[in-house]
């Protein structure tokens, strides 16, 4: 009897769900919240000259949609993000100095109307110093900077004004910087708009702007503006040519006590 009870309790759900679910779609094709246009590590592809000069960042990644469900009527969207952001100084080689990984195992799009999506996930990062930057540094061990989060975003979407907007949070619940801390709140806030378009709408001005405020540095700011050209063929891929603007507290982990202010050019890929 108590086998059976266990079974029932174990099965329920699964049966509760199965009368809840309505449709079902397998890697469905088109994005539903858009691309942070100008968080320096959204999970996209990238190459940024910083300072127009010798250092380079480079970011691969992207968010896979995966499922589309409909369950009591309401879409859900869940996907898989990963990304990797790397900053070079090319010498004699291209010498990586920092290397920081980010992966949402789970993000859950939901959106209650076209234009207003509440998005909410769970991931990890690390941010690891690269190459040989331990001797130039002078660093006798490496700082141990990794994350357990979770996030919740609100985004909200006028094509009025041809612009989108977000805000929300990071809760990093297992944060260890060297030892386990506890100063896991990072709150977030950005948007893009479109400013001009050209040649039927191949060819786009657009602004962008990013805000980052983490608890981590006493709640100082990260500030990331970028203006540039989006070229695309009536599809979400795109390529966009930016110019970028970034100063305030160091979006690298390894750095991130620090303050840093640079522009650059930057080459995109939407996909």
């Amino acid at each position: 009897m108590k086998c059976r009870h266990k079974l029932i309790l174990f099965f329920l759900p699964c049966i509760l769900y199965s009368q809840a679910l309505q449709k079902i779609e397998i890697l469905p094709q088109k994005r539903i919240v858009p691309i942070f246009t100008a968080d320096a590590v959204a999970h996209r592809m990238g190459v940024t000259s910083i300072n127009i000069g010798r250092r380079v960042s480079i970011s691969l990644g992207n968010i896979l949609p995966v499922l589309d469900l409909v369950v009591y009527d309401q879409k859900l969207r869940l996907n898989l993000g990963g990304s990797v952001h790397a900053e070079l100084e090319p010498d004699d080689r291209a010498s990586l100095v920092t290397t920081d990984y980010f992966v949402d195992y789970i993000l859950v799009d939901i959106p209650f109307t076209n234009d207003f999506i509440l998005r909410m996930g769970a991931g990890h990062s690390s941010h690891h110093l690269s190459d040989n930057w331990f001797e130039l540094l002078q660093k006798t061990k490496s700082l141990v900077y990794s994350k357990d989060y979770v996030r919740l975003f609100v985004v909200k979407k006028i094509p009025s004004l041809n612009l989108f907007v977000y805000v929300g949070a990071v809760y990093s619940y297992y944060f260890v910087v060297d030892q386990e801390i506890f100063r896991p709140w990072a709150l977030q806030c950005g948007g893009e708009k479109d400013i001009a378009s050209y040649y039927n709408d191949m060819l786009t001005l657009y602004g962008a702007f990013d805000i980052k405020v983490r608890q981590e540095s006493s709640f100082a700011a990260t500030h990331n503006y970028q203006f540039g050209l989006r070229l695309q063929n009536h599809s979400e891929r795109s390529l966009r040519l930016a110019y970028q603007f970034r100063t305030g507290i160091d979006e690298r982990g390894q750095y991130y006590t620090e303050r840093r202010s640079f522009h650059g050019l930057s080459l995109f890929i939407d996909i």
